[in-house]
């Protein structure tokens, strides 16, 4: 029943903003409560960059809304950005001046040329594919050598993860050994975690927070995540 759901049904409103069969929260800014998150990931890539900052064209793959995008326009990078539905690209142009396009992934070809970005990003996708092998031969393709990847995605399997689309889920242990396979090399690793769980609610205190975290360790209530840098050497 599920597979036959057409993108916009599985990837619409109540998705991204109801939290109806994903880890969203309705009633959250998201634009405003992502930006620190994005700001370290941006941050990240940028040091791990072999290309000049003045010459960076990017692909965010999944790019939804377009957040992570806008910061990437901040910085003055060729932006672009695909996803497979078009509820949330319809939005994307509020905050991104990228190129977007409605693709899906797993089955359809990027169109783009060989060699074309210095950086790709896809940030909670791999998850989402039943088959990944045409998307990371796509990613690859599109790639310049020494091109920058970061990919985001679930470390393992959590009974608080609530995203019903959330198919493909890796052991880091075999993430790192499939994207080996194709070539990539990693350069850094990073666990990232979510916390889906307020046992205590006042998060914008540190020391409760901190306190919410320590207990959500201790019960197993959050979302545990991987990033991923890395580059490809074609040569």
């Amino acid at each position: 029943m599920e597979k036959s759901l057409k993108p916009e049904e599985k990837y619409g409103k109540e998705y991204f903003d109801l939290g109806i069969g994903s880890n969203y929260k309705g009633g959250i800014d998201y634009h405003k409560w992502l930006q620190p998150i994005f700001k370290k990931r941006l941050n990240l890539l940028k040091k791990h960059l072999l290309f000049s900052l003045n010459q960076i064209k990017i692909l965010d793959i999944g790019c939804a809304k377009g957040f992570f995008l806008s910061m990437c326009d901040q910085e003055g990078w060729e932006t672009y950005g695909v996803d497979i539905s078009n509820y949330p690209l319809s939005f994307a142009p509020q905050y991104t001046k990228a190129k977007l396009l409605k693709l899906d992934v797993s089955s359809e070809k990027l169109p783009f040329e060989n060699d074309f970005f210095e950086v790709v990003v896809f940030f909670d996708v791999i998850e989402h594919l039943e088959k990944d092998d045409l998307f990371l031969a796509e990613v690859k393709r599109v790639l310049k050598n020494k091109g920058t990847f970061v990919l985001v995605t679930p470390d393992g399997k959590s009974r608080w993860d609530k995203d019903i689309t959330h198919i493909n889920i890796y052991q880091k242990e075999d993430l790192l050994s499939k994207l080996e396979k194709f070539g990539f090399e990693i350069l850094h690793i990073e666990e990232e975690r979510g916390y889906s769980v307020r046992i205590i609610p006042l998060r914008r205190f540190r020391i409760l927070n901190f306190l919410n975290q320590r207990v959500c360790n201790t019960l197993g209530f959050y979302l545990k995540g991987l990033i991923l840098v890395g580059t490809i050497n074609k040569k």
